[in-house]
């Protein structure tokens, strides 16, 4: 039996919040089509098209794929820990940005830009 611990758990038992944290980002990660779920109502609070109400959307998934390599070189320096900590807070930050938008463009670069660079 080893002396090892995760989380200061005996390895067999810490080893399972590795599954239980990977959920959660997960979860994060697909946070980003929540967004559907929002389109309508921005149309209609915004009065902007379907096509306008979507470039949040589109900017964000941009943002998202274009940083992902940045990520990719970070996480050599700063670790996963840390850079999952940091993308959260941004992501935190767009989203709650996003949610005192009142226009369009607001809402495109605090939801798209920002929140997409958190997850990227």
């Amino acid at each position: 039996m080893s002396d090892k611990k995760l989380f200061g758990m005996a390895e067999e038992s810490g080893r399972w919040l590795f599954v239980v944290f990977g959920f959660i980002i997960n979860l994060c990660l697909g946070g980003v089509y929540a967004y559907s779920v929002f389109a309508k109502p921005v149309r209609e609070l915004m009065k902007v098209t379907a096509t306008e109400a979507g470039l949040p959307f589109m900017i964000f998934l941009a943002c998202f794929a274009a940083l992902v390599f940045v990520g990719g070189q970070l996480i050599a320096k700063l670790g996963p820990r840390n850079l999952g900590i940091l993308g959260g807070v941004i992501l935190g930050i767009g989203w709650m940005l996003a949610s005192q938008s009142s226009s369009i463009l607001m809402l495109a670069i605090s939801y798209g830009v920002i929140g997409g660079g958190g997850v990227g």
